[in-house]
């Protein structure tokens, strides 16, 4: 018994010597002496990270009693909530930056990532407010979840030619980014609500000039309106992907293919909307699109949505397109044939929803509906007759809607109606047998009468 407890105590002796922690200008550092490494280790007093230091510059080799180490790392939560530093100088000696190494460190302006540099973790760079720039060296190979996510001040980025991977949210709410630059000659993989994308549309996006054609085949890289060539500072191009808002709703519009998606709100989030309501087609600058498509997150965390409506042309809906809606409580897909869904490993529903919302799909597609990923999971998948019927097609409705030029008219009516525009915002509810409005769709509620008018 007293070999094996000197053995334990051997071991924890030659723990402790192997790594030691040491402060050196400031800076506290973990030493392990069997490779003579250091890295550097976040420093609370009194629950606050590094109080007051403002500038930091990390050496290549420190020293502690006369033994050199060279620093090979920032580690986990270095710097995080750091509130007061403004820059950082790196050294050429580091080879990776840790977990949330400078995570809100709002004050944060300029930081060098040396070209020894080959990981960056997750949530590296996340809420650093005021950074205004970074470039990725060749040896990193992925972007990893929400590395810059909360960035808002971020203007310039620059990815080496190693980059394979932009994972979740890795740039996420960064909405002032003018310049995007990839060195990578196949496009990376690009993973959900990596970007904003307000970006897309106020951005360009610069690529090595053989890559060109295969950035703007790519998923997510495809919707930057302009894409360019690395150094290209003079050509004009005439964007064939751009992002507008039509009747309230955010549309990605593909000018050569003219398709639309439904793009997610970059200013409000679609907070207000309740009705929503998807058309079959959208006019831009006297073109028509049909809409295919609802983008990732589309209308995620919409808290007062409560019925949808989807129209017959809709393919493909994105990823997590309806989470986090818990009020939606009818949906209605006039598409014959079920859309289909991006990604199967995430929910396009909260669970909530599918147990107590209905689920309305065109007469005959009832069972393609209750066998199709997600669309199965609604607990009540019924039929009904399309209720979005046009305006010189109501015999069997008890009040008559018909429009000239910009005037819709109501004959027989005998109570309230309710206008939406296609987002769902109600804009007029009245009795008014006739009733001026500018050019747009519009969805008229009578009762249980739905009528949709196009001005």
């Amino acid at each position: 018994m007293k070999k094996i407890n000197l053995l334990f105590v051997s071991t924890l002796i030659s723990c402790f010597t192997l790594f030691a922690n040491v402060e050196v200008n400031g800076i506290h550092y973990e030493l392990n002496s069997e490779n003579n490494t250091a890295i550097v280790m976040e420093n609370k007093v009194e629950g606050v990270n590094y109080p007051e230091l403002t500038e930091v510059v990390i050496p290549a080799i420190i020293t502690s009693e006369e033994v050199t180490y060279r620093v090979t790392a920032i580690g986990d939560r270095a710097f995080s909530d750091c509130s007061t530093l403004t820059s950082v100088e790196l050294p050429n000696t580091l080879d990776s930056i840790g977990y949330s190494a400078f995570y809100n460190a709002t004050s944060l302006v300029n930081v060098n990532i040396p070209s020894s540099v080959i990981k960056i973790s997750g949530q590296a760079f996340g809420n650093c407010k005021s950074l205004l720039s970074i470039n990725i060296p060749d040896g990193v190979t992925s972007i990893s979840d929400m590395t810059f996510s909360g960035c808002s001040s971020l203007t310039t980025v620059e990815l080496g030619s190693g980059i394979q991977l932009i994972a979740m949210m890795g740039f996420a709410s960064a909405k002032a980014i003018t310049e995007f630059t990839c060195h990578a000659a196949v496009p990376p993989t690009v993973k959900m609500m990596a970007f904003a994308s307000a970006i897309y549309q106020s951005a360009t996006l610069y690529v090595p000039e053989s890559s060109i054609d295969a950035y703007k085949e790519a998923s997510e890289w495809k919707k930057f309106s302009v894409i360019k060539a690395i150094g290209d500072t003079n050509s004009t191009i005439v964007p064939t992907i751009v992002t507008v808002e039509i009747d309230g709703i955010f549309y990605t519009l593909d000018s050569e293919k003219n398709t639309a998606a439904v793009a997610k709100d970059t200013i409000n989030d679609y907070q207000s909307i309740i009705n929503l309501v998807i058309p079959e087609t959208v006019t831009y600058n006297n073109v028509n699109y049909t809409v295919n498509t609802i983008e990732d997150g589309a209308f995620m965390g919409c808290p007062n949505l409560t019925t949808i409506v989807l129209p017959k042309t809709l393919e493909t809906i994105g990823m997590a397109a309806f989470l986090n809606s818990p009020e939606i409580k009818k949906v209605t897909c006039h598409a014959v044939v079920p859309p289909t869904f991006t990604v199967t490993f995430v929910d396009a529903f909260l669970d909530e929803v599918c147990s107590v919302a209905t689920l309305i799909v065109p007469a005959g597609s009832e069972e393609a509906y209750k066998n199709a990923t997600f669309w199965k999971d609604f607990a009540v998948i019924t039929t009904q007759t399309d209720p979005t019927t046009a305006v010189n097609n109501q015999n069997e409705e008890i009040v008559l809607i018909y429009s000239n030029n910009n005037t819709i008219y109501f004959n027989n009516l005998t109570t309230t109606y309710q206008i939406f525009n296609v987002s769902g915002k109600l804009i007029h509810e009245g009795t008014e047998t006739s009733l001026t409005l500018p050019n747009g769709t519009y969805v008229i509620r009578i009762n249980n009468q739905i009528t949709k008018v196009v001005l």
